[in-house]
């Protein structure tokens, strides 16, 4: 639940994954979490580490690419019916 804001943590989409929070008040939320001595950080497991990266790509390159040739095919249409 806490990967994306892990120490060690392969991608970085700290700013990305908050809801309602401002960029301060996540870096705080963070450093609340470091410095408490009820969460230990448990070393992120293999298939964890492959689904946010999985997440991440979909969001930064499969979706947005989609959504373009989509426009494009949109645009297509359009110009044949003209």
């Amino acid at each position: 639940m806490f990967y994306p804001f892990h120490p060690s943590s392969t991608i970085d989409i700290k700013n990305e994954t908050r809801l309602k929070f401002t960029s301060q008040e996540v870096a705080t939320w963070v450093d609340e979490l470091n410095r408490s001595k009820t969460h230990k950080w448990r070393e992120p497991k293999f298939p964890t580490q492959c689904w946010f990266l999985t997440l991440h790509l979909h969001h930064t390159s499969l979706l947005p690419a989609c959504q373009k040739y989509q426009r494009r095919l949109r645009a297509l249409r359009d110009l044949q019916k003209l």
